[in-house]
């Protein structure tokens, strides 16, 4: 039997899955950090080693930098990322990750917008699930 690489569609759906099975286990804070400089949205989480997250899905093209060891849904495939990389991501993707060593991942956007709320409405359908405003996990 030859299995060929996952559609986009396909890829969305195994992370859908994979979505419900961590959202029944505890919880790990991933600390997000984001902002806007000059035109360009910044938002940073970190991943700590031997935790798996789930991301948001993404409706725009973006940059995304990872900085770490982990492995990664890169569109129809499953890569393993070393060290510093760069990655052209298209719109419409749910990515995961699982950190094989304490991980940093940095996604980035050109933007006219002004407020990170804004900002976060523009590059995803799912921004009120975002732990930056998800009011049990937002600390007072």
């Amino acid at each position: 039997m030859t299995l060929l690489p996952l559609t986009p569609e396909q890829n969305n759906t195994l992370c859908e899955m994979a979505k419900y099975a961590i959202e029944h286990y505890d919880e790990v804070d991933i600390p997000i950090e984001h902002f806007i400089h000059e035109g360009v949205y910044y938002r940073t989480c970190f991943v700590p080693k031997g935790v798996a997250i789930i991301g948001a899905y993404i409706k725009i093209p973006t940059t995304v930098i990872v900085s770490g060891d982990c492995y990664v849904t890169l569109g129809n495939t499953v890569g393993r990322l070393k060290g510093y990389n760069v990655i052209q991501a298209e719109g419409g993707r749910r990515q995961a990750f699982r950190a094989l060593e304490d991980t940093h991942i940095t996604m980035c956007f050109r933007t006219d917008k002004v407020d990170l709320r804004e900002c976060e409405k523009e590059f995803t359908p799912e921004w009120m699930l975002l732990t930056t405003n998800r009011k049990e996990l937002i600390k007072e």
